[in-house]
């Protein structure tokens, strides 16, 4: 644990400490601010049932506090039903409050911004789509503009990801202006860090829509303000990858792959912030430009990109990128044993976790231990070092092979 995670749990020692000197006040107080700061999952999970507690004790905005906070617990933990529950518990309660005092309004916009988060989740675009409007009406008579420039932020990302690029970008260019509007010394550093993700959102809404030049500008001013952030020692190193894996992106796609090196270059002076999801693009982005230089070294870097692909698939259900494609390209591009070995495992998930070519044979090709380990297992035994990502994901796919085996 770093430093901060320390702190936190000297913090949540305190909070225990009060509750059991029924001291409310400031176990609320401390409650809502451990909750907001920390990002420790096992931390989250204790709050939740502290919550629930302080829940009893508390009235007034502070009640309303809670119920919103506790919905925030519970979508940070995966449980969306109960984030449901408590958002919508929250909503109603603003909205009582809102009908005796209308300044409380813009809690009933917040409370409505988190269902638009947990349904755009949850896969229900719809319901996304009305709470953030809704949210929207109410923002736009408040005049917050920075809380307005999130709810425009929400639904661009919103009509990104259903492929509405043109609804999308109307929205992120409306909250471009709004942020750029409420830039301010007060919660300067965070209404900084807001305004890289709508560029760096609109970036890659313009790439979709082949508008190349407008997509570069956007994705190099997110760069920037990441890179001013980190001199005020924000810790925004994998928003900054982020960026300009965008960027490098556009560049192997325009065909520069050497202004998609030199920021391949720079993401890997950051490497041990990457998130396992960007990993593995940075990653599919190198093996792109190595395929015009090296096609041994791009071979092996399309092996570990579709490797860890699978295993972030596999173990979190995380959808990065199509592992299936790297291992084809490794087929296409490979010289012997790795070809091999990416043959083996492309049909052995293909047979095993997707039902597909369950009657062809996994056929002996020249291949290494990986390989071997899957072709072993289907007669019921293997043994495999792992030392690697791809190691770790031809362990996996053997494991399966020799339960859907019957061994």
């Amino acid at each position: 644990m770093n430093k901060d995670d320390w702190r936190e749990q000297d913090d949540l020692k305190i909070l225990k400490q009060y509750i059991d000197e029924d001291e409310t006040e400031k176990a609320f107080e401390l409650f809502i601010d451990l909750s907001n700061k920390t990002k420790m999952i096992k931390l989250m999970e204790e709050l939740i049932g502290i919550g629930e507690y302080i829940l009893e004790k508390v009235e007034g905005e502070e009640r309303g506090r809670v119920l919103g906070t506790l919905g925030n617990l519970y979508f940070n933990v995966g449980k969306l039903e109960d984030a449901e529950k408590y958002y919508l518990k929250a909503l109603e309660f603003y909205i009582q409050l809102a009908k005796k005092d209308e300044s409380n309004m813009k809690y009933v916009a917040g409370a409505l911004n988190n269902l638009g988060n947990l349904y755009h989740v949850m896969n229900k675009p719809s319901e996304a789509e009305k709470a953030f409007k809704d949210a929207l009406t109410i923002r736009e008579d408040v005049g917050d503009a920075n809380e307005l420039a999130t709810t425009l932020s929400c639904l661009g990302l919103l009509y990104s990801n259903i492929a509405e690029f043109e609804k999308a970008k109307e929205y992120y260019e409306k909250a471009l202006v709004t942020k750029l509007n409420a830039l301010n010394k007060e919660n300067y550093l965070q209404n900084l860090n807001d305004l890289g993700t709508i560029l760096n959102n609109l970036g890659t809404v313009y790439n979709a829509l082949k508008e190349i030049d407008k997509a570069e500008e956007s994705y190099k001013k997110a760069i920037e303000v990441y890179e001013e952030l980190l001199k005020h020692d924000e810790r925004v190193e994998d928003l900054l990858c982020g960026a300009l894996n965008n960027l490098a992106s556009l560049y192997i796609d325009c065909g520069e792959l050497d202004r998609a090196q030199r920021l391949i270059d720079r993401i890997k002076k950051y490497e041990s912030f990457l998130p396992p999801d960007l990993r593995v693009r940075v990653t599919l982005n190198n093996a792109k430009i190595l395929e015009s230089k090296d096609m041994k070294k791009a071979a092996e870097e399309y092996l570990r990109a579709g490797s860890m692909a699978f295993i972030l698939f596999r173990n979190y259900g995380m959808n990065t990128i199509n592992f299936i494609y790297c291992f084809e390209k490794v087929e296409k591009i490979g010289e012997g044993k790795i070809k091999g070995d990416a043959n083996i495992m492309k049909r052995a998930m293909l047979k095993t976790y997707f039902g597909i070519e369950k009657d062809k044979e996994i056929k002996e090709v020249e291949c290494s231990k990986r390989g071997r380990a899957i072709l072993d297992a289907l007669k019921g035994n293997f043994k495999l070092e792992v030392k690697n990502d791809i190691d770790l994901a031809a362990y996996i796919i053997a494991s399966e092979v020799k339960k859907k085996s019957g061994f």
